[in-house]
């Protein structure tokens, strides 16, 4: 299982993996629908995932729902 946190951005999303090993990557990807499906489809249905909660969080959770992953809202503060 890997675990993932999403700060999400205007432009980009900066987006940090550990897995159960506690192995950390960390990677920044534009906000592009194309170039987010194609990172996180190798990770499908083996992924939690937690997304800051800001003023444009819906496109990015419905498209990892669509990937069959598990997405979590936070609240930043």
């Amino acid at each position: 299982m890997n675990y993932c946190g999403i700060d999400l951005h205007k432009d980009f999303s900066q987006i940090h993996l550990c897995d159960e090993e506690l192995r950390e990557s960390s990677t920044r990807l534009k906000n592009d629908e194309t170039i987010i499906r194609g990172f996180f489809e190798t990770l499908r249905g083996n992924c939690k995932v937690v997304v800051e909660a800001t003023g444009n969080w819906y496109w990015l959770v419905d498209l990892l729902q669509s990937l069959n992953l598990d997405v979590s809202l936070a609240n930043p503060l």
